[in-house]
């Protein structure tokens, strides 16, 4: 399973917080307003936040013109670690631009830039997002190349994070998508529903040794009820623990033998039947392969004992 599935959903969660605490980004309930830059007199820009707004936030400077009291033409708004770049028009950043710097966080800083085509400094449009943050004490490098929608993940992304494995979904107004395609580190690859970024619902996940998993999912874990099938065309259906054979199942093996019963971690345990060839079935209490004691058999619809002779499980009246 992958180890770090609670990770994606805090870098999500960075990356939302990221994109609604800095300037270029807006959303429902997003202000805005017009405020001084602090190198040039009568000077403005279009500063955009969640309200309040901060009065006691320190002006940033402009490297560009001013024209008719707005900064104008091509230029940075740099404050202290973050700054605004781009073409501004009358006050507001217009086309191809970006923003980038460092966000403090209690977890450590979030440095990154986000980068794309801007509306009244906004990012609307195709982008990309790359940046190091620190989370649980650990420096992350993640990046987001798709859509944004007033600064922030909407419509068609995907999100690399680096030897943690890839997620590609539709975002909606900055939420993780409820369904998507991850691909881990080990490029085992999981198709399906997703809660906070975790694997969580019905999905499908196939393995690099070509074992193949579709049900239930919980927590990133398959659980619930699915199939399980191996290369070697053995099957097993049934509920599933934390990733584990647990419960009630069906085993089917090639040769046409199969087992029906309980499991526990893996493997028959408790009461079953199981067929050891044609014609030929046990019925009793396993663990793995071993018929514990003296079980029901029945040999060509012929009730006899089945127990087991050494390693073999041999019938008799």
């Amino acid at each position: 399973m992958f180890k770090g599935r609670c990770m994606i959903s805090q870098l999500v969660t960075v990356l939302m917080l990221l994109v609604f605490i800095s300037p270029p980004a807006i959303a429902e309930g997003f202000i805005g307003s017009w405020s001084p830059v602090k190198n040039i007199p009568d000077c403005k820009y279009w500063f955009l936040s969640p309200p309040p707004l901060n009065p006691e936030r320190e002006a940033p400077t402009w490297s560009g013109s001013c024209h008719n009291g707005y900064v104008h033409g091509q230029g940075v708004l740099r404050e202290a670690s973050v700054y605004l770049e781009g073409n501004f028009i009358n006050g507001k950043l217009q086309g191809q631009g970006r923003y980038g710097g460092t966000i403090h966080h209690k977890d450590g800083p979030w440095i990154g830039v986000i980068e794309g085509k801007f509306k009244d400094s906004a990012l609307n449009g195709k982008g990309t997002f790359e940046g190091d943050m620190v989370l649980n004490n650990k420096s992350v490098h993640m990046r987001y190349e798709g859509l944004f929608k007033d600064g922030i993940f909407h419509g068609h992304g995907k999100m690399d994070f680096g030897k943690d494995g890839s997620y590609e979904g539709e975002f909606i107004n900055g939420e993780f998508p409820e369904h998507g395609t991850m691909v881990y580190s080990n490029d085992t690859r999981y198709v399906g529903e997703f809660n906070e970024g975790i694997a969580q619902g019905v999905g499908v996940k196939e393995f690099t040794d070509g074992r193949r998993y579709e049900g239930e999912f919980k927590e990133g874990y398959s659980n619930g009820h699915g199939t399980l099938t191996f290369p070697d065309g053995t099957k097993y259906e049934g509920e599933f623990v934390k990733g584990t054979l647990q419960g009630q199942g069906r085993i089917d093996w090639p040769n046409g033998s199969y087992y029906v019963g309980e499991l526990m971690s893996d493997i028959p345990s408790g009461y079953g039947i199981m067929s050891i060839e044609k014609n030929k079935i046990c019925e009793g209490e396993w663990q793995g392969l071993t018929i514990i004691g003296t079980g029901i058999g029945l040999v060509k619809d012929i009730p006899v004992r089945c127990f087991m002779d050494g390693e073999t499980i041999r019938f008799d009246k």
